[in-house]
């Protein structure tokens, strides 16, 4: 979500940059500036369909991406080498395979700071902010941020109101609320005046905004105020124009979600399966999977197995279709949740294992934790102490890599 937000606007700034008048050229120098902006126009296209790749097929992102680089090195531009670099960056981002995310974000900032250009700057820290905050390195995420507010606080730009959202989800993780309620707030007051008012986008301003209610939403739910959390969605929900299918899909989800935590099923169900039929009419793949995870977990809970298991395995194809080793590992990992819960060790043995398998691709240490805590708990259950011993060391040796 951030790097969706934050990527509608660049291309207005990066198009006025390349395309300048041609003046006082020879033959020669006009050919050649015609061809360096069809190059430029080309890495712009590819980039672009990077984007929108993303969120359909993540190695087309990827190939889109390291095709515009190519380019970039070719044409010798250093601005839109780092504008690839980003983009593969986020992509390998979204696949779990941080390492390389992080190889190609550092690469984006230090030619950045070599071209001393603080738009590319704050975007390159930015993208590792996101990065960052994804692997729980929060300690190096809050001093990424506080450089990157630094940039651009006087500025009073995009890039500063970002940056109060991420500090906001910082202190969420941490789990000081207030802060985190605080920065929220602080991101949503600093946009009403100073956002995207230079470009007159307003579908940016909607993004951005339905973004930091729905933080604030998070704050409020995940410290246990259910009740306020509800509220500010259904506020949200009621605020925003049904033809902003996205958005309003998205609110939708949200409220059913907080009504599953309030263990209201039946109002749970109406609005997962509301949410679900917008993101079907848009093919979002990515919400499409979390949405029947959602209505997998209220069935689970209402004694429907069958149809959980139904929804899990839906789920999972929807995010097979995406390649994402990191959800596909997450949808493994939950139907193997749903066996356990109901003492089928067979099976959730055979989904743990799967899970384990897709977050090794990835290294996704979060769920490979998880998912042997839970199997050192199931082998424990079946009086097999070796195996339970063996899984919980790897717990233990797993927990000791997030806290460094």
């Amino acid at each position: 979500m951030f790097s969706k937000i934050r990527n509608k606007l660049r291309w207005f700034i990066i198009i006025l940059a390349l395309h300048l008048p041609l003046l006082c050229y020879t033959d020669n120098e006009i050919s050649h500036s015609n061809q360096n902006k069809s190059n430029n126009s080309n890495i712009l296209n590819l980039l672009e369909q990077a984007e929108e790749a993303r969120e359909l097929k993540i190695q087309d992102a990827i190939a889109f991406g390291n095709e515009a680089l190519k380019l970039a090195k070719q044409i010798q531009s250093q601005k839109l080498e780092v504008e690839a670099l980003i983009s593969i960056s986020e992509s390998y981002r979204r696949t779990g395979e941080y390492d390389k995310s992080k190889l190609l974000g550092d690469k984006a900032l230090l030619i950045a700071e070599e071209l001393q250009d603080n738009l590319l700057i704050s975007k390159s820290l930015a993208v590792m902010s996101e990065l960052l905050i994804t692997v729980n390195d929060l300690r190096t995420a809050f001093e990424t941020c506080s450089r990157l507010l630094e940039i651009n606080y006087e500025k009073k730009n995009e890039f500063a109101g970002l940056t109060y959202v991420y500090i906001g989800i910082i202190f969420r993780k941490i789990e000081n609320y207030e802060k985190a309620i605080e920065y929220h707030q602080k991101a949503l007051d600093h946009h009403e005046d100073n956002i995207y008012v230079e470009y007159n986008i307003l579908e940016n301003y909607l993004d951005y905004k339905s973004f930091v209610i729905t933080n604030l939403g998070y704050d409020y739910r995940i410290n246990g105020d259910v009740k306020k959390s509800l509220d500010i969605f259904i506020d949200l929900l009621e605020r925003t124009p049904q033809s902003e299918t996205y958005i309003y899909g998205r609110a939708l989800n949200h409220i059913g979600v907080t009504f599953l935590i309030m263990e209201d099923f039946e109002k749970a169900l109406d609005y997962c399966e509301q949410a679900l039929n917008y993101f079907e009419f848009e093919n979002e793949l990515h919400k499409m999977g979390n949405i029947y995870n959602d209505l997998a977990r209220i069935y689970f809970l209402t004694g429907d197995f069958p149809k959980a298991l139904e929804y899990n395995l839906i789920s999972l194809n929807k995010r097979k279709e995406l390649n994402r080793s990191g959800l596909i590992a997450s949808s493994y990992r939950n139907i193997a949740d749903n066996y356990l819960d109901i003492a089928d060790y067979t099976k959730s043995e055979e989904y743990y294992l799967k899970s384990l398998a897709e977050a090794e691709k990835v290294s996704d240490h979060n769920i490979l934790q998880y998912v042997h805590g839970r199997m050192a708990e199931m082998y424990e259950e079946q009086n097999k102490d070796s195996s339970a011993l063996q899984s919980f060391k790897k717990y233990n040796a797993l927990y000791k890599i997030l806290q460094d």
